[in-house]
């Protein structure tokens, strides 16, 4: 079985840095190859809002879920109000699972 760990990023990070960015500061801060399947935190100056970055096999992305639990939201919708997901993040993310959604359904047939 594969172990997944979750590395805080030790200082406040700029939540707007992206993916590129983020994975830069898991490289240069962390030691760490951001294309590990590990988990990734980074939280704001205030600990207010927070991100984790992970790789899922197709590209990086920020996952809501683990943000969520990571911080003891009682519901995803108090998560989703400190997210400000931008709509190019938007847009990729339903780009990739178009993408999955049509690879599923030509091995279906």
């Amino acid at each position: 079985t594969r172990t997944v760990c979750v590395w805080a990023h030790p200082e406040p990070a700029d939540l707007r840095a992206g993916f590129d960015g983020l994975a830069a500061l898991v490289t240069s801060r962390l030691g760490r190859d951001p294309l590990s399947g590990h988990l990734f935190l980074f939280v704001n100056r205030n600990r207010t809002r927070a991100k984790v970055l992970v790789w899922d096999g197709t590209g990086l992305c920020i996952d809501l879920v683990t943000v969520k639990e990571i911080l003891g939201h009682r519901s995803i919708a108090t998560t989703e109000r400190y997210a400000h997901l931008s709509d190019a993040h938007k847009r990729a993310a339903m780009a990739r699972l178009d993408s999955r959604t049509s690879a599923v359904g030509k091995g279906a047939n």
